[in-house]
């Protein structure tokens, strides 16, 4: 599989996951955001997205749930 069949594997795995939330729309998140050098862990249930100055911690809100 070249390099174009392994990102459409991987869009379709995250499509899959975002179908079996709920489809949770953009109202349904929480973001926080941290400086990079501050240690953190991802949130609970949640994301933890490396930016370049920043650290973007995400969460669905209460009454969505994560598989």
């Amino acid at each position: 599989m070249g390099k174009d069949g392994a990102l459409a594997v991987e869009l379709d795995r995250h499509y899959r996951d975002w179908d079996a939330r709920g489809r949770p729309a953009v109202d349904d998140y929480q973001v926080s955001f941290l400086p990079i050098g501050t240690e953190c862990d991802a949130p609970p249930g949640g994301w933890q997205i490396e930016r370049r100055f920043y650290r973007e911690l995400v969460t669905l809100s209460p009454g969505q749930s994560r598989p």
